[in-house]
């Protein structure tokens, strides 16, 4: 169910699940996760998206991500950090989100859906 039909029938019931703006925003972020648009992010399209976004943050392109270029939304670098080095390799940056993703793949269905997607920005936002 779209995010925007979830916060009216909350708006019914007598409470908004979370702000507009950040309701877009987590819609926004699952739809650049969702490649093929089924409402469902497998893990395949997650690395291909974060291997996407390591690149971009490799601004020397030396495959490893320094403190001043990584630019990771609701966490440290040293959230990712596995070998305490404060750089990031590909494997550490994918590492944690596989993480994260099985953490809060609910139904262990090897995909994420809307609501747990909103679960996993919530604790990486409150971690």
């Amino acid at each position: 169910m779209k995010l925007t039909k979830r916060l009216a029938i909350g708006a019914i019931a007598g409470g908004i699940a979370a702000a507009p703006a950040v309701a877009q925003e987590a819609e926004a972020a699952f739809d650049r996760l969702d490649a093929d648009g089924n409402g469902h992010i497998s893990w395949a399209e997650a690395y291909d998206v974060r291997t996407s976004e390591f690149t971009e943050m490799d601004a020397d392109m030396n495959g490893i991500l320094a403190e001043e270029e990584f630019q990771g939304p609701a966490r440290p670098l040293s959230a990712f950090d596995t070998d305490g080095d404060m750089t990031l390799s590909l494997a550490e940056f994918l590492q944690g989100h596989r993480s994260m993703f099985d953490r809060f793949d609910e139904d262990a269905d090897g995909a994420l859906v809307l609501d747990e997607f909103e679960a996993a920005r919530s604790a990486a936002r409150s971690d």
